[in-house]
């Protein structure tokens, strides 16, 4: 728009945009300010001509679908990987990813002082205190279902493959003790 490029050298028409919106933007841009669009594997692309704008749309819709496929494939092969138990982000505290699977490690220790410090009415101040775990990551832990030896895809929870760090009734506790609009204390009165 400066002015100040008059060619464009690209690999491939999908490596510059892969959505059809931006290919037709770009194009008008290029037009506009006389660009000329040279790509090594398709040749010159003539932007003035209307089969040089067919040819531009059809491997920007081409571009598109691929990306799209490979998203949907993603997103496929995710979801598969945690219905059969898989655990598909990075490993959350307690737990190393050891050859695609998780592995309790040296502070898993902690994670089950969280939970039970948690169920005996704890605070997540007063755990992160106690324990050395900052507060936000106390939170997630307790509130994290993996720990009961679960994974998730989109906000959906599958049995996972790895060990559990605590069973379900510990897992409850914890939930009980973290009641909206209710605050639970060892203060008489509190709350």
């Amino acid at each position: 728009e400066a002015g100040q490029v008059g060619h464009l050298i690209i690999w491939r028409w999908d490596r510059l945009s892969r959505d059809q919106g931006d290919s037709a933007r770009l194009v008008k841009i290029f037009k506009a300010h006389h660009v000329k669009v040279h790509s090594v594997n398709e040749g010159d692309l003539d932007l003035e001509s209307a089969s040089g704008q067919m040819q531009i749309g059809v491997h920007g819709v081409f571009a598109q679908y691929y990306r799209d496929q490979i998203m949907e494939n993603t997103r496929m092969g995710q979801r598969q990987a945690a219905e059969k138990g898989h655990w598909i982000n990075r490993a959350p505290s307690g737990y190393d990813m050891i050859n695609g699977a998780l592995k309790p490690n040296d502070m898993a220790p902690l994670v089950q002082q969280v939970f039970t410090l948690r169920a005996q009415g704890a605070s997540y101040g007063s755990i992160e205190s106690q324990v050395g775990i900052k507060y936000s990551t106390v939170r997630h832990i307790c509130l994290n279902r993996v720990y009961l030896g679960q994974v998730t895809y989109q906000d959906e929870w599958f049995d996972g493959r790895h060990a559990p760090l605590v069973d379900l009734a510990l897992f409850n506790a914890a939930q009980r003790s973290h009641t909206p609009g209710q605050r639970r204390s060892k203060d008489l009165l509190s709350g």
